[in-house]
């Protein structure tokens, strides 16, 4: 049902964004991996990643690869992840890559800013159940 796991797409957000010469920080990473789960259903009508994100202060987490990508604190990641992961089919890439360049072009703030808009699933999701709670796919579903 799930083609990748949220390594898989974190992998290949830093990646394609080191070989742009723009590589992300943690914190735009994982605004970007939200903005391409949500992309991608609206464009499919399935998910990309099984993964959930939770509703943290700063917007959408996949807390694991919160942690994976820690090692950066607030900088840019500028080296390619070596663990093994899958790679992104070129069809899935045409759906995800233009996500990511929009979203790689915006300030970290202002991803978060969208993230954080008045009726996103993260603002619904805080508002009823508080930080980190998981921001059902459900939810994510209905405002894409």
């Amino acid at each position: 049902m799930f083609n990748y796991t949220a390594f898989d797409v974190s992998c290949h957000i830093v990646n394609t964004s080191i070989d742009a010469n723009d590589p992300v920080s943690n914190l735009q990473l994982q605004k970007i991996l939200y903005f391409v789960q949500v992309g991608y259903f609206s464009e499919k009508s399935k998910w990309l990643f099984e993964d959930d994100f939770e509703a943290w202060q700063y917007g959408p987490v996949v807390p694991g690869i919160y942690r994976l990508f820690s090692i950066w604190g607030g900088g840019k990641i500028t080296r390619k992840p070596t663990a093994p992961h899958k790679q992104i089919s070129s069809e899935d890439s045409c759906v995800i890559d233009p996500i990511i360049k929009v979203c790689r072009a915006k300030a970290p703030w202002a991803l978060v800013e969208q993230a954080h808009a008045e009726g996103s699933p993260w603002k619904r999701t805080m508002d009823l159940r508080g930080d980190s709670a998981i921001i059902s796919k459900d939810l994510i579903s209905s405002a894409s």
